[in-house]
């Protein structure tokens, strides 16, 4: 895939992953984060399975390239916490946007961590003013997000 395509897919991502939040907290007000997790994460499994079918037509879309290394297996746990807890926090004074701040946040620090000791294969790299000052900026844009309307 050609790198002009990376910043509108990663913006369509994230709208989506807006969209999936809401509905699953939603859901979630209505029964529990838990049963909302399973029915995200069964709901996810059947449109993989249909997308997956639909493209393996293709010589280049094989079920499993190569050997993949068995902790790489375990980012559905992770993603199972993350909707738990996102059905948590999206029902709470957060809201749906501020609770996105937050989750916004928690991610560049972890990447941050990740580059900087280069955790799971991951290139390392030494971390700057800059990345301070991202981690700032982002910081103030959740806490103005949730205060703002105070």
């Amino acid at each position: 895939m050609k790198t002009k395509y990376y910043t509108p897919i990663s913006t369509i991502a994230g709208g989506l992953l807006a969209i999936m939040i809401f509905f699953n907290g939603l859901l979630s007000k209505y029964t529990t984060p838990f049963f909302s997790s399973l029915v995200v994460h069964g709901v996810g499994l059947f449109t993989s399975l249909l997308l997956w079918l639909r493209l393996s037509k293709t010589k280049n879309n094989k079920l499993i390239s190569k050997k993949a290394p068995l902790w790489a297996y375990f980012g559905g746990f992770a993603g199972a916490l993350s909707v738990v807890t996102a059905n948590l926090a999206v029902n709470s004074k957060l809201g749906l946007a501020g609770s996105l701040s937050f989750f916004i946040l928690g991610q560049t620090i972890t990447s941050l961590f990740f580059d900087y000791f280069g955790l799971f294969k991951s290139n390392k790299r030494k971390l700057n003013k800059m990345d301070g000052l991202k981690f700032v900026t982002i910081l103030l844009g959740a806490l103005l997000v949730i205060n703002g309307g105070v």
